[in-house]
Protein backbone atom coordinates (compact mmCIF):
# COMPACT_ATOMS: atom_id res chain seq x y z
CA UNK A 1 0.00 0.00 0.00
CA UNK A 2 1.56 3.43 -0.17
CA UNK A 3 2.57 5.46 2.67
CA UNK A 4 0.24 8.09 2.81
CA UNK A 5 -1.91 7.82 6.31
CA UNK A 6 -4.99 10.39 5.53
CA UNK A 7 -7.43 9.25 3.19
CA UNK A 8 -8.79 12.03 1.14
CA UNK A 9 -12.32 12.95 0.05
CA UNK A 10 -11.46 11.36 -3.53
CA UNK A 11 -10.99 8.26 -1.72
CA UNK A 12 -13.44 7.93 -0.43
CA UNK A 13 -15.99 9.11 -3.09
CA UNK A 14 -13.98 6.45 -5.13
CA UNK A 15 -14.71 3.94 -2.69
CA UNK A 16 -18.40 5.04 -2.05
CA UNK A 17 -18.79 4.81 -5.94
CA UNK A 18 -17.77 1.26 -6.02
CA UNK A 19 -19.79 0.22 -3.18
CA UNK A 20 -22.54 1.66 -4.47
CA UNK A 21 -21.88 -0.32 -7.65
CA UNK A 22 -21.13 -3.67 -5.64
CA UNK A 23 -24.68 -3.33 -3.84
CA UNK A 24 -27.10 -2.87 -6.81
CA UNK A 25 -25.34 -6.20 -8.12
CA UNK A 26 -25.43 -8.18 -5.11
CA UNK A 27 -26.91 -7.97 -1.79
CA UNK A 28 -24.06 -8.16 0.93
CA UNK A 29 -23.53 -8.32 5.01
CA UNK A 30 -21.24 -5.41 6.29
CA UNK A 31 -18.51 -7.98 6.45
CA UNK A 32 -18.77 -8.77 2.47
CA UNK A 33 -18.78 -4.78 1.44
CA UNK A 34 -15.60 -4.17 4.32
CA UNK A 35 -13.88 -7.15 2.31
CA UNK A 36 -14.70 -5.45 -0.80
CA UNK A 37 -14.21 -1.98 -0.22
CA UNK A 38 -10.65 -3.05 1.59
CA UNK A 39 -9.39 -4.74 -1.85
CA UNK A 40 -10.24 -1.92 -3.72
CA UNK A 41 -8.06 0.40 -1.10
CA UNK A 42 -5.63 -1.75 -1.21
CA UNK A 43 -5.76 -1.65 -5.13
CA UNK A 44 -5.86 2.33 -4.99
CA UNK A 45 -2.54 1.91 -2.82
CA UNK A 46 -4.31 3.58 0.35
CA UNK A 47 -2.03 2.86 3.13
CA UNK A 48 -3.28 0.29 5.84
CA UNK A 49 -4.55 3.48 8.14
CA UNK A 50 -5.86 5.62 5.18
CA UNK A 51 -7.71 2.37 4.01
CA UNK A 52 -9.42 1.17 7.38
CA UNK A 53 -10.56 5.35 7.89
CA UNK A 54 -11.99 5.69 4.57
CA UNK A 55 -13.39 2.04 4.66
CA UNK A 56 -15.13 2.67 7.69
CA UNK A 57 -16.89 6.21 6.17
CA UNK A 58 -17.84 4.60 3.47
CA UNK A 59 -19.77 1.42 5.60
CA UNK A 60 -21.27 4.05 7.65
CA UNK A 61 -22.72 5.83 4.93
CA UNK A 62 -24.22 2.94 3.20
CA UNK A 63 -25.60 2.21 6.93
CA UNK A 64 -27.29 5.17 7.14
CA UNK A 65 -28.68 4.61 3.52
CA UNK A 66 -30.26 1.31 4.76
CA UNK A 67 -27.87 -0.22 1.91
CA UNK A 68 -26.79 -2.57 3.85
CA UNK A 69 -28.58 -4.49 7.27
CA UNK A 70 -27.64 -7.11 8.33
CA UNK A 71 -30.61 -8.25 10.16
CA UNK A 72 -32.85 -8.25 7.12
CA UNK A 73 -30.02 -9.53 4.87
CA UNK A 74 -30.28 -12.48 7.49
CA UNK A 75 -33.51 -13.24 7.39
CA UNK A 76 -33.38 -13.00 3.66
CA UNK A 77 -30.63 -15.22 3.43
CA UNK A 78 -32.34 -17.49 5.71
CA UNK A 79 -35.81 -17.97 3.61
CA UNK A 80 -33.76 -18.44 0.35
CA UNK A 81 -31.56 -21.43 2.06
CA UNK A 82 -34.59 -23.18 3.78
CA UNK A 83 -36.91 -22.53 -0.08
CA UNK A 84 -33.74 -25.17 -1.04
CA UNK A 85 -34.20 -27.30 2.05
CA UNK A 86 -31.55 -26.36 4.05
CA UNK A 87 -32.68 -26.82 7.37
CA UNK A 88 -31.37 -24.81 10.44
CA UNK A 89 -27.85 -25.87 10.96
CA UNK A 90 -26.77 -25.67 7.58
CA UNK A 91 -28.37 -21.88 7.07
CA UNK A 92 -26.97 -20.74 10.45
CA UNK A 93 -23.76 -21.47 9.34
CA UNK A 94 -23.97 -20.23 6.07
CA UNK A 95 -24.75 -17.01 7.58
CA UNK A 96 -21.85 -16.91 9.74
CA UNK A 97 -19.28 -17.64 7.04
CA UNK A 98 -20.82 -14.41 5.85
CA UNK A 99 -20.11 -12.61 8.99
CA UNK A 100 -23.66 -12.15 10.46
CA UNK A 101 -23.50 -11.46 13.67
CA UNK A 102 -24.91 -14.29 15.71
CA UNK A 103 -27.96 -12.71 17.50
CA UNK A 104 -28.65 -11.50 13.43
CA UNK A 105 -28.02 -15.30 12.78
CA UNK A 106 -30.58 -16.17 15.47
CA UNK A 107 -32.99 -13.93 14.41
CA UNK A 108 -33.10 -15.10 10.66
CA UNK A 109 -33.84 -18.67 12.22
CA UNK A 110 -36.67 -17.29 14.48
CA UNK A 111 -38.27 -15.67 11.23
CA UNK A 112 -38.35 -19.22 9.98
CA UNK A 113 -39.55 -20.40 13.03
CA UNK A 114 -42.73 -18.14 12.92
CA UNK A 115 -43.37 -18.55 9.47
CA UNK A 116 -43.58 -22.59 9.87
CA UNK A 117 -44.88 -22.59 13.26
CA UNK A 118 -42.47 -23.60 15.23
CA UNK A 119 -38.73 -25.34 15.66
CA UNK A 120 -40.43 -28.89 14.92
CA UNK A 121 -42.68 -27.29 12.16
CA UNK A 122 -39.47 -25.82 10.40
CA UNK A 123 -37.40 -28.82 10.69
CA UNK A 124 -39.44 -30.92 9.09
CA UNK A 125 -40.47 -28.10 6.41
CA UNK A 126 -37.33 -28.21 5.32
CA UNK A 127 -37.12 -32.09 5.44
CA UNK A 128 -39.93 -32.10 3.18
CA UNK A 129 -38.47 -29.08 0.86
CA UNK A 130 -35.02 -31.28 0.02
CA UNK A 131 -37.13 -34.49 -0.28
CA UNK A 132 -39.83 -33.14 -3.03
CA UNK A 133 -36.31 -31.33 -4.49
CA UNK A 134 -34.50 -34.52 -4.35
CA UNK A 135 -37.17 -36.62 -5.27
CA UNK A 136 -36.54 -38.56 -1.31
CA UNK A 137 -39.09 -40.83 0.37
CA UNK A 138 -42.19 -40.22 -0.46
CA UNK A 139 -41.27 -38.65 -3.42
CA UNK A 140 -39.36 -41.57 -4.73
CA UNK A 141 -39.98 -42.89 -8.25
CA UNK A 142 -39.54 -46.35 -6.74
CA UNK A 143 -42.24 -45.17 -3.64
CA UNK A 144 -44.48 -43.45 -6.01
CA UNK A 145 -44.27 -46.40 -8.93
CA UNK A 146 -45.16 -49.08 -6.05
CA UNK A 147 -48.44 -46.91 -4.75
CA UNK A 148 -49.33 -46.63 -8.44
CA UNK A 149 -49.01 -50.65 -8.87
CA UNK A 150 -52.14 -52.34 -8.34
CA UNK A 151 -50.04 -54.86 -7.21
CA UNK A 152 -47.39 -54.34 -5.22
CA UNK A 153 -44.34 -55.95 -5.87
CA UNK A 154 -41.98 -57.45 -3.31
CA UNK A 155 -39.67 -54.77 -2.02
CA UNK A 156 -35.82 -55.08 -2.57
CA UNK A 157 -34.73 -54.61 0.93
CA UNK A 158 -30.95 -54.50 0.04
CA UNK A 159 -31.66 -51.77 -2.76
CA UNK A 160 -34.36 -49.89 -0.14
CA UNK A 161 -31.67 -49.45 2.35
CA UNK A 162 -29.19 -48.31 0.03
CA UNK A 163 -31.31 -45.41 -0.97
CA UNK A 164 -32.05 -44.56 2.78
CA UNK A 165 -28.94 -44.22 3.74
CA UNK A 166 -28.29 -42.09 0.64
CA UNK A 167 -31.47 -40.00 1.31
CA UNK A 168 -30.06 -39.55 5.37
CA UNK A 169 -27.08 -38.47 4.31
CA UNK A 170 -28.22 -36.06 1.78
CA UNK A 171 -30.45 -34.42 4.81
CA UNK A 172 -27.26 -34.80 6.78
CA UNK A 173 -25.55 -32.39 4.49
CA UNK A 174 -28.34 -29.95 4.34
CA UNK A 175 -28.79 -29.38 8.17
CA UNK A 176 -31.78 -31.25 8.83
CA UNK A 177 -32.23 -33.43 11.68
CA UNK A 178 -32.42 -37.07 11.74
CA UNK A 179 -35.69 -36.81 13.52
CA UNK A 180 -37.26 -34.82 10.90
CA UNK A 181 -35.28 -36.76 7.97
CA UNK A 182 -36.73 -40.08 9.05
CA UNK A 183 -40.43 -38.96 9.54
CA UNK A 184 -40.24 -37.66 5.97
CA UNK A 185 -39.05 -40.81 4.78
CA UNK A 186 -41.41 -43.27 6.74
CA UNK A 187 -44.35 -40.94 5.38
CA UNK A 188 -46.63 -42.52 3.36
CA UNK A 189 -47.32 -39.99 0.56
CA UNK A 190 -47.35 -36.12 0.25
CA UNK A 191 -50.36 -35.79 1.78
CA UNK A 192 -49.03 -37.25 4.90
CA UNK A 193 -45.82 -35.06 4.64
CA UNK A 194 -48.54 -32.25 5.04
CA UNK A 195 -49.84 -33.96 7.83
CA UNK A 196 -46.78 -33.95 10.16
CA UNK A 197 -46.10 -30.42 9.33
CA UNK A 198 -49.66 -29.07 10.13
CA UNK A 199 -49.80 -30.97 13.25
CA UNK A 200 -45.77 -30.01 14.53
CA UNK A 201 -47.20 -26.16 13.62
CA UNK A 202 -50.26 -26.89 15.84
CA UNK A 203 -48.04 -28.76 18.77
CA UNK A 204 -45.23 -26.13 18.50
CA UNK A 205 -47.28 -22.66 17.75
CA UNK A 206 -47.56 -20.10 20.15
CA UNK A 207 -50.39 -19.86 22.78
CA UNK A 208 -52.65 -16.69 22.61
CA UNK A 209 -53.61 -15.36 25.64
CA UNK A 210 -56.80 -13.64 25.65
CA UNK A 211 -56.67 -9.83 26.33
CA UNK A 212 -59.31 -10.54 29.27
CA UNK A 213 -56.73 -13.19 30.68
CA UNK A 214 -56.22 -13.04 34.63
CA UNK A 215 -52.56 -12.16 34.06
CA UNK A 216 -51.88 -13.92 37.36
Amino acid sequence: MGSDPIETDADVKALLDAAFRYLGRFAATRARLVAVLARKADAAGLSDEAAETAVARVVARCEALSLIDDAAYAEMRARTLAGRGKGARAIAADLRSRGVAPGDVEAGLAALRADAGGDRAADLKAAATLARRKRLGPFSRSRTDRASSAGRPRADTQADGRAEARALGAFARAGVSYGAARAILDAADAEAVDALIDEAAELDGPTVVPDDADPR
